[in-house]
């Protein structure tokens, strides 16, 4: 029904103060929303740019490779290998558990383990997943990179030890680093980081380890890289050659084999260590990657203890190894004469107590290179 002007402005009369709300209220909202647009523009502009800028570049560390440890010939005992290290940046994909649970299908991830260091982890932090993918598992990402948002695959430097077990206590092995260690390390490390734990890789970390390059890359909305922007290589760590023989250790080591034991092969002009062997051994390469509880249950139960170096902590009786020291101490202070000969009945006796020597018959007239020859022990405990 059309009305007539004088009905239009009795209509418009009547709601006069309904138009007066309703534009007060317009009014209200837009001064809320230029508010809040001066409010981002000015006031967070920064912290909103550099989020920005977060999400679109990055920098990425990149691991130097650790120095090669050789034998006196130059024989490469331990060296670096490539690995594929499966990594994820939670805030790069729709729900972090969906893509660990799809991830699982063909990788084996600890998602617990996993979702806790993620919840931990700093604001665009790669969180490592897998540090040794196999091939099937790399095809596997590699394939479905478009639907796995966040999800990156890297290669990156990890130990190696050539011939396993072979002077696993003296070489030692890696592991990945300590909250207190980080800490103290001044800003040298980053969690997650793998050093020195024992032996000589821990004794010249500072040597063996390299340094850290970067990276500056851009990416897209899922995370994937568009372009390297920048680089800063990383550099390789130094060489240390050993005085140990790699024939002679190799060697040792097999007279030792299926016993335990220890034995120790010395320069005895120089004293430089020619063999360093400790029976049983372990295989470094276990720990190069992050050992499962499964695996390092199974070395610190073992009855035979193998992590034991039984060099360095085994705790025997010298034994007759030990009586050329005693007859050279005796010769420098004039106790004996290398031609004065002592008579070995089988037996010493001192106070009380009888002493046996191995052979009960006895040597005989015995001097000093004849106590040696026959290692016999009345000799020695009459000097």
């Amino acid at each position: 029904m059309l009305r007539t002007r004088p009905e239009w402005e009795d209509f418009l009369r009547k709601r006069k103060g309904k138009i007066r709300i309703f534009g007060a209220a317009l009014a209200v909202a837009c001064l809320v929303i230029l508010g809040r647009l001066w409010h981002l523009q000015v006031i967070e502009y920064s912290s909103l740019a550099g989020r920005a800028e977060s999400n679109r570049i990055r920098q990425l560390t990149l691991d130097g490779q650790r120095g090669l440890i050789v034998d006196r010939n130059g024989e490469v005992l331990v060296d670096t290998r490539p690995s594929f290290r499966l990594s994820v940046i939670p805030e790069d994909t729709q729900d972090p558990k969906s893509t660990l649970e799809y991830l699982s299908r063909k990788i084996e991830l600890d998602i617990k383990s996993a979702m806790a260091r993620i919840k931990e982890a700093r604001s665009f932090s790669p969180v490592v997943l897998n540090r040794d993918l196999d091939r099937e598992s790399v095809a596997f990402v590699e394939e479905r990179r478009f639907e796995l948002p966040g999800v990156a695959l890297e290669t990156k430097p990890t130990r190696y030890y050539l011939y396993g077990g072979l002077a696993a206590h003296v070489l030692g092995y890696l592991g990945s680093i300590t909250p207190a260690a980080l800490a103290s390390s001044k800003g040298k490390y980053a969690m997650g980081d793998f050093v020195g734990q024992t032996g000589l890789e821990k004794e010249y970390e500072e040597i063996l380890r390299g340094g850290k390059g970067r990276k500056r890359i851009e990416v897209d909305a899922a995370g994937r890289e568009l372009a390297t922007l920048g680089m800063e290589p990383p550099s390789r760590g130094n060489q240390l050659k050993l005085t140990l023989d790699f024939d002679t250790q190799k060697a040792a080591e097999k007279a030792f084999e299926g016993r335990r034991g220890a034995a120790v092969a010395l320069d005895p002009n120089t004293g430089e260590v020619i063999a360093f062997v400790s029976q049983p051994t372990f295989d470094p390469n276990l720990f190069t990657i992050g050992i499962s509880p499964k695996e390092w249950s199974s070395l610190v139960t073992d009855p035979d203890h193998p992590l034991q170096n039984r060099v360095t902590h085994g705790q025997y009786p010298p034994g007759s190894t030990f009586k050329p020291a005693v007859a050279l101490a005796a010769l420098e202070e004039g106790i004996i004469a290398p031609e004065r000969e002592i008579n070995c009945p089988g037996y010493y006796k001192l106070g009380n107590k009888t002493f046996r020597c191995w052979k009960k018959w006895g040597h005989g007239a015995v001097n000093l290179h004849k106590a040696i020859v026959e290692s016999c022990d009345v000799y020695f405990y009459t000097v």
